[in-house]
């Protein structure tokens, strides 16, 4: 990897892929989303901000797998992945056929930062820059093929693989370069680089180029001769550049100030510069993929696509980069891909310049109002039986939660729940005083585990085939939930006692809930909230924090890309298609095929599903629902209507108040009063500052209502509406953690 001006470019040698990052995850299983049938052009792509690993298919630029783990860089071999974590020292090996993780093994005692692995079909090699000590694995279980040894030379000017799976080490500072082969044999050529060389591919040569001199050493990997050339017309002016090999020819890539220069180490020389039109002076190193150059500019945003033989200008202009200077990219088997660690951005770069891009989960924007975007068919993949996960996650042990569901007294439903074996991410989990206690299993869509109620669902008759997790997974004891309200509060209280607590519109009041309080919105990663945070809406998966308003979000409407294949399997008829027998329907926003609640059958079985997450919730402490997704009936294309999705609602209500629970809006303006009516007790909406319809939703729910805006502009627009009556927060638009480069929390 090199690193240029502080962001990270990574490339592909002999099969490998090394991309490095900071994360936020925990460990765990996945499932494929399809049956991976991948011979070439895949990648494994990270999202720090879930802890998730994406297996996205080059060709037809899919999600076909993911898989929950921990991750700090990933070095990719056909399609398995070695899975580094240096905050434990610690890699695994994630099976891409079968998208399990195996078990973490440490195999450089103490190394952290400064550990990267290489993978390739004999040997897993791993380093720690940090000591110059590494060691061999074996590629299948991770076993040690040889104990940590002590290199004589660092790494300061990279590490690379060259076509015979050997590894290659440059140190900067001396210039030697070292080779070790899969058999532990190490050989030193010193003083081989110029000063401050970068090693990179150079086809079948490898080239330490010297960022300001202009000199380059080619380097034989066969017999180790060396030879030493100018680099004539390179670079602009002394300017540091950042420099790219190619993987197929012996040529160089390096980008200065605005130009890039195409270098022939057979020829010892440079072409003219190529003017990078428009570019600023914020470029990285080129990346090769199908006879073109791809050079990100994060100061315009652009990846930049030239044809370096025709000597042409920039062919393509795609503004994937967004200003992200995390984001990498990857060239593998001919394609290119772009991916933000950071958010849920990623996808495929043709050579043209075609950008396909892909939603690796989803992140908490609704759709521009202004943008009308049809829906997507896709067709139905074939028929796949669904991972078997292994042993069932539990809470870790802690004080069961300070308050219990009781404001709405009913019975709590039991239902089946579709699994997903996964486990929170440790590093997101909340502290010891807030998970909740008790039996737990894997439940769908969200990176944790869940109490799994069981028994028939109440009401509703009995459980639909198919609806429960697989045998071996445990289940909390059948039976009714029975909630209490804490020491010194009425019956019917929960959450904090506050003589601010909303009271909706009819009266029902929404004990717990304080009016214009301050709110955070983590519903893509859990973490200790702000003082003075009185709010909060976590994913399902996640534990409420004790002596605060706990709002469960859910994703009630539409599949999530983890749950996918589980939805196929067991509920196929409940997934929504462009015709009878047809296609799925894919909200093309997010990338998640939506449910069909065209029917009152088919509403009464999604709402036996969605049901017993509301339990989950309720059992978990949580005080209400979040129903989100409701809006995508606007984008169904006509085959879902405001009708429709009332009546599903009033189901969701009801179960939501039987539970204990108050039921929670979420966007969907075009609704008027109608979701009031089906029974939801207060509204989340996102920047209705922005667009100005927070007095939409204040005629409906009054101040019972909590805005969530991504833009500045936006918190002032909304803040002035809200006069503090209601709650207004601002939050990045990927929901990121403290300490992610991308996280924001501020409010009125």
């Amino acid at each position: 990897m090199i690193t240029t001006r502080g962001r990270a470019v990574a490339w592909t040698v002999a099969g490998t892929v090394c991309v490095v990052w900071a994360a936020l995850a925990g460990s765990g299983h996945g499932y494929p989303i399809r049956a991976p049938r991948l011979s070439s052009g895949a990648a494994w792509l990270a999202s720090s901000a879930v802890g998730a690993l994406t297996l996205l298919d080059g060709s037809t630029a899919e999600v076909a797998g993911q898989v929950r783990v921990r991750v700090t860089a990933v070095a990719q071999q056909g399609t398995d992945a070695y899975v580094v974590d240096a905050v434990t020292g610690t890699v695994r090996h994630v099976d891409g056929a079968t998208m399990t993780a195996g078990p973490a093994i440490t195999p450089i005692p103490g190394a952290r930062a400064g550990l990267q692995v290489h993978a390739t079909p004999a040997v897993v090699y791993a380093i720690d820059t940090a000591s110059r000590r590494i060691a061999l694995l074996e590629p299948r279980n991770l076993a040690t093929r040889r104990a940590p040894w002590t290199l004589a030379a660092g790494t300061t000017g990279g590490v690379t693989l060259d076509r015979a799976g050997r590894l290659w080490l440059s140190d900067a500072a001396t210039g030697t370069v070292s080779v070790v082969t899969a058999a532990g044999r190490t050989t030193e050529h010193r003083a081989v680089g110029p000063p401050e060389g970068v090693l990179v591919p150079a086809g079948d040569r490898l080239a330490v180029a010297g960022a300001t001199t202009g000199t380059v050493a080619l380097l034989d990997p066969e017999s180790g001769r060396v030879q030493r050339r100018p680099l004539a017309g390179a670079g602009a002016g002394g300017v540091r550049p950042a420099i790219g090999g190619s993987p197929v020819r012996r040529r160089l890539h390096l980008v200065a100030d605005g130009r890039l220069s195409v270098c022939d180490l057979d020829r010892s020389g440079c072409r003219a510069p190529i003017t990078l039109a428009g570019a600023g002076r914020s470029q990285g190193a080129p990346v090769e993929a199908a006879g073109r150059l791809f050079v990100p500019d994060y100061a315009s945003g652009d990846v930049l696509v030239v044809d370096p033989d025709a000597r042409t200008t920039v062919l393509a202009r795609t503004g994937v980069l967004g200003g992200a200077d995390r984001l990498t990219l990857i060239a593998r088997d001919g394609m290119v891909f772009f991916n933000d660690p950071a958010s849920g951005r990623a996808g495929v770069i043709r050579p043209d310049g075609r950008v396909i891009a892909v939603g690796k989960y989803r992140t908490a924007r609704r759709p521009d109002p202004r943008v009308t975007v049809p829906p997507t068919a896709v067709p139905i993949p074939p028929s796949v039986a669904p991972a078997t996960p292994g042993p069932a996650p539990s809470r870790p042990p802690g004080p069961a939660p300070s308050h219990a569901p009781a404001r709405f007294p009913g019975p709590a439903r039991s239902a089946p729940v579709p699994p997903l074996p996964v486990s929170v991410p440790s590093s997101l989990a909340p502290g010891p005083s807030s998970p909740a206690s008790g039996p737990s299993s894997p439940g769908p869509s969200s990176p944790g585990p869940r109490v799994a109620p069981s028994g028939p669902t109440a009401g509703s008759g009995p459980a639909r085939p198919g609806s429960g997790p697989p045998s071996g997974s445990p289940r909390a004891p059948a039976g009714t939930a029975t909630a209490t309200a804490p020491p010194g509060r009425p019956a019917g209280t929960t959450g904090p006692t506050s003589a601010g607590g909303a009271t909706a519109p009819g009266g029902t009041r929404i004990p717990g809930m304080e009016r214009g309080a301050r709110f955070d919105y983590q519903i893509a990663g859990a973490y200790q909230p702000q003082p003075g945070v009185r709010m909060v809406s976590r994913d399902r998966a996640d534990a409420p924090v004790p002596g605060l308003f706990n709002i469960c979000y859910l994703d009630a409407f539409q599949t999530r890309p983890l749950e996918t294949d589980w939805w196929q399997s067991n509920h196929d008829d409940l997934l929504l298609r462009e015709r009878p027998g047809g296609r799925h329907l894919v909200d093309r926003p997010w990338g998640m095929i939506m449910l069909d609640v065209s029917t009152e059958e088919k509403r009464r079985a999604l709402a036996d599903i969605v049901g017993s997450w509301i339990t989950e919730c309720a059992r978990a402490g949580f005080d209400a629902v979040e129903i989100d997704n409701i809006d995508s009936y606007e984008r169904s294309g006509g085959r879902l209507s405001a009708d429709s999705v009332v009546a599903y609602l009033e189901l969701l209500a009801g179960r939501a108040h039987e539970a204990g629970l108050a039921a929670a809006q979420t966007n969907a303006a075009g609704l008027g009063d109608r979701g009031r009516r089906a029974g939801l007790d207060f509204a989340i909406v996102e920047e209705c500052g922005r667009y100005g319809d927070c007095a939409t939703y204040q005629a409906v729910y009054g101040d019972d209502l909590i805005d969530v805006e991504y833009q500045p502009a936006g918190l002032t627009a909304a803040c002035r509406v809200s006069g503090g009556r209601f709650s207004v927060v601002l939050r990045d638009i990927d929901m990121s953690v403290p300490g992610s480069r991308t996280y924001v929390h501020e409010t009125c």
